[in-house]
């Protein structure tokens, strides 16, 4: 599609300080590639919440944050990766309200909402890895 990947940067998601930690160096690609205040936190915000769900639910994960320019438009990625029990039903996750937790259930379905584009690959017992893109 057009989509080319280069500079990569990862961090370790164990902790909420991990998540905290996330946000810092999403708002640092967003700044460094001249995004908006509101596109920046956009993308704080989702990736608060993915992050945390990967910690609480997963035991912890890696976050991955590349850079991404989608049909000459700069950007980045951000894979959120964890070697979890996986998400059960994808598509019920995505669902505004569900939550396994006791919470709002507005995680998933409130992060793919502030993306260009969101993936999710989870297999029963091997993890889930959550796809992020943003671009201008």
């Amino acid at each position: 599609m057009g989509n080319e990947e280069s500079f990569r940067e990862s961090l370790r998601l164990r902790s909420d300080k991990d998540v905290s930690k996330a946000r810092v160096l999403i708002s640092q690609w967003a700044v460094r590639q001249e995004f908006s205040v509101i596109e920046r936190t956009r993308a704080m915000t989702a990736v608060s919440e993915i992050a945390r769900n990967c910690v609480v639910y997963a035991g912890g994960g890696t976050m991955y944050v590349s850079s991404l320019y989608h049909e000459g438009a700069p950007g980045f990625r951000i894979q959120i990766v964890d070697q979890g029990p996986g998400i059960p039903d994808v598509d019920q996750s995505m669902k505004r309200g569900y939550s396994t937790g006791g919470g709002l259930g507005l995680g998933m379905e409130g992060a793919r909402n502030l993306c260009r584009a969101f993936r999710v690959e989870s297999n029963a017992g091997a993890g889930t890895t959550i796809t992020m893109d943003y671009w201008k």
